[in-house]
């Protein structure tokens, strides 16, 4: 099982990796788009790698952005200049 668990994980981390890419290379070639915004959970620090892997900065966080199970969650707010 435990297998199986990682490789449904590391399908959707690519993923996630395949639409990121796609998503910056297709407004770069609009060319009228200059930025990209998203959230990231202050949690989630792979996420957060990923993203900034790609260029993209922090300027700001959210507390108390998401709230599941009672339990609130900060979010970063990320962006890429193209």
């Amino acid at each position: 099982m435990l297998k199986k668990r990682s490789n449904i994980d590391n399908y959707c981390k690519e993923l996630h990796l395949n639409y990121l890419v796609e998503v910056i290379q297709k407004a770069g070639d609009l060319g009228v788009i200059e930025q990209i915004y998203l959230t990231v959970v202050t949690t989630n620090a792979s996420a957060k790698r990923l993203c900034s892997s790609f260029g993209f900065k922090v300027f700001g966080t959210e507390k108390n952005a998401l709230k599941y199970n009672d339990t609130y969650f900060d979010e970063y707010h990320m962006v890429l200049f193209l």
